[in-house]
């Protein structure tokens, strides 16, 4: 696992589907220090929105690994040939199209940028909440039945039409945007089948607090897709959770103070678990207890292993 970063990203076909409309990829490229991320989801019932995504996908991660220049006009340029490619699809998969999120990161950074089209998202999580960033490209209908508008609670109900998509000309001005990635955040690029979930925003707080990402996506986000999903789910993570010097003195300055400890819960996990390794290590069994005693009472939750850890060595050297 990357000191610096975790990635994860993962889909799941909705019911009913024999492929699935969504797509997902990620490299990491310019000698290993950018991270680009691209989400797509077929757009509607066409028979080959697996293959709009695909290609699209796939199209703007090899044009945007391939440019020189500058990572503005690298994510443009991709974005316009994977257009290009997929308004090139022909025989059946002809007039096939999809929404992106793309998403590039330089490693160390505190920013980021991304472009979206379509429907498809990108949420920022934080220790101060989770903000919706991308806007979907999209227009109220009204929705009819049997040639009748449909009522619900004396408003007309209307379903939300892409106005704008991948492979639908024209594709329109691309919007790349610079914002805010601190330690500890997380971004989540998401498909419809992932955000339109009853309780999405709960389960992505429960993700981005997890200490597994990839555990807690299964858990949280694929299981309740099993239940209660009606379309393709597609979800890709990127979580800054770097452990600093200073980040482990701030935590163990609040537990001998017995003060709160104002951080994301997971960076809070990986402090914690370099401070009692050096407890464990060095035989500090007082200071263990104190430890201990301060998770239990904050209800902080420790990954797996190191309790495991932490019982094993207990155990052997009889504290």
């Amino acid at each position: 696992m990357n000191s610096e970063y975790e990635l994860h990203f993962d889909r799941a076909i909705g019911p009913g589907k024999s492929k699935c409309g969504d797509y997902c990829d990620a490299i990491i490229c310019d000698n290993d220090s950018v991270v680009a991320i691209c989400v797509c989801d077929g757009v509607g019932s066409h028979s080959h929105d697996w293959l709009a995504s695909e290609t699209a996908c796939n199209s703007l991660l090899k044009t945007f690994t391939e440019s020189d220049g500058n990572i503005e006009d690298r994510m443009s340029e991709a974005v316009t040939i994977a257009h290009q490619d997929v308004c090139d699809l022909s025989g059946a998969a002809a007039g096939a199209a999809t929404t992106i999120v793309f998403v590039t990161w330089e490693k160390g950074s505190d920013n980021y940028n991304f472009l979206s089209i379509g429907d498809s998202r990108l949420y920022r999580i934080s220790n101060e909440g989770i903000t919706q960033i991308s806007e979907d490209d999209t227009q109220a209908i009204p929705v009819k039945i049997a040639g009748k508008l449909h009522l619900s609670g004396g408003s007309v109900t209307t379903a939300g039409a892409i106005t704008r998509a991948v492979g639908l000309n024209p594709l329109g001005k691309i919007d790349i945007q610079n914002k805010p990635f601190n330690n500890g955040d997380m971004l989540a690029l998401v498909t419809d089948g992932s955000h339109e979930l009853q309780g999405f925003m709960n389960i992505l707080d429960s993700i981005y607090n997890s200490h597994s990402l990839e555990s807690a996506t299964n858990t949280k986000l694929f299981n309740t897709h099993k239940e209660i999903g009606h379309d393709d789910a597609t979800i890709a993570l990127l979580r800054r959770h770097l452990c600093t010097p200073e980040l482990v003195r701030q935590v163990e300055d609040c537990v001998m103070q017995s003060k709160d400890i104002n951080l994301p819960q997971h960076l809070i996990g990986k402090a914690l678990k370099l401070i009692l390794d050096n407890l464990l290590e060095t035989g500090q069994s007082e200071l263990i207890l104190k430890y201990l005693e301060y998770i239990k009472v904050h209800k902080i939750r420790l990954a797996k292993q190191t309790v495991i850890n932490l019982l094993d060595n207990i155990k052997e050297d009889g504290t």
